[in-house]
């Protein structure tokens, strides 16, 4: 017997999700007066500008110069608590082609639960978002993409992004899990910096990537002193920038592995011997943000300036 004045499981149920596609749609309303604030910015082009608009278009390359550094949060098809496996259909159209409970194509890639799916294999949605990205380059004036969790969608579907916005530098996020054996962490990592190696080739070559594999193998090898972990079975680095030196971007923390978060935290008091590692290595290394504001400043500069002057180039062996 139920207690008196107690509300059915289903009904609560039932009021939790129309609470959830309540929430949703307000969402999606505050993206679409957002999404008509950017077009009514647009200029129009004729047929003729568009034209001339391909010719005057460029190759992207990848970088070793500073950029302004933008999170890209088209997460394609990474589920929400009412939709977990289709994409909503549109980016930032009107409400109409909007559905919360999604009514898009399958996955491209992996889930993540924080936000909503985009389908990126409709036409409209990858047509806004390529205005969207070449509004934020030639109004705006960003020079290049910080690509979030590209676990989540299709590679080839960020070389159609990157070829229509041309960006200076593109760097997507591709984390996984390294491999270990019984808590120890494996010496060969080559399946881990393979799936990141396999996604830079579905951009082809686009774009580079967050050398997640260099960071792990570095945590290792500094904790314990292990620095044979520090060459592979070929004496190379063990890397992705072992492999594909020219779009390895090296890292030892970021805003998600370090900062207020610190989900992985490089070892403490060994940051510098990360950045002497990356600074002295081919690929393009990058320094975090809250590393140049510290007791470190001096020392990265030391190194930096090293690293120019005997001229270390991205893809050199």
């Amino acid at each position: 017997m139920r207690p008196s004045g107690s509300i059915p499981i289903k009904s609560r149920k039932t009021k939790s999700r129309e609470a959830q596609e309540s929430i949703l749609q307000e969402i999606e309303k505050l993206a679409a007066e957002a999404y008509s604030i950017f077009r009514s910015s647009m200029p129009t082009y004729t047929d003729t500008d568009v034209s001339e608009d391909k010719d005057l278009q460029s190759s992207v390359t990848i970088s070793s110069g500073l950029v302004r550094d933008m999170r890209f949060c088209a997460r394609d098809l990474i589920g929400s608590p009412i939709n977990q496996e289709n994409g909503i259909w549109s980016f930032m159209k009107k409400l109409q082609n909007y559905h919360p409970l999604g009514r898009g194509n399958k996955s491209s890639g992996d889930n993540f639960h924080a936000a909503p799916n985009i389908d990126h294999s409709q036409d409209f949605v990858r047509k806004d978002i390529k205005e969207w990205l070449r509004w934020l380059r030639e109004e705006i004036g960003y020079d290049g993409w910080r690509l979030d969790f590209v676990r989540g969608f299709w590679g080839g579907y960020v070389k159609d992004y990157l070829e229509s916005s041309e960006p200076y530098f593109a760097v997507g996020e591709f984390w996984d899990s390294l491999s270990y054996t019984y808590g120890e962490m494996d010496h060969n990592q080559d399946a881990h910096r393979q799936r990141i190696v396999d996604w830079i080739n579905a951009t082809n070559g686009t774009a580079g990537a967050f050398d997640v594999t260099t960071k792990g193998i570095l945590h290792a090898a500094l904790e314990r002193c292990e620095y044979w972990r520090l060459s592979d079975e070929k004496g190379k680095p063990p890397g992705v920038v072992g492999w594909w030196p020219s779009r390895a971007v090296t890292f030892i923390e970021n805003h998600d592995t370090g900062s207020t978060q610190g989900h992985w935290r490089f070892p403490g008091g060994k940051e510098m011997q990360g950045y002497a590692y990356i600074l002295t290595h081919p690929g393009t290394p990058s320094v975090f943000y809250d590393h140049i504001f510290s007791e470190y400043q001096s020392q990265i500069l030391t190194l930096i300036s090293i690293r120019k002057r005997k001229r270390f180039t991205v893809g050199a062996q």
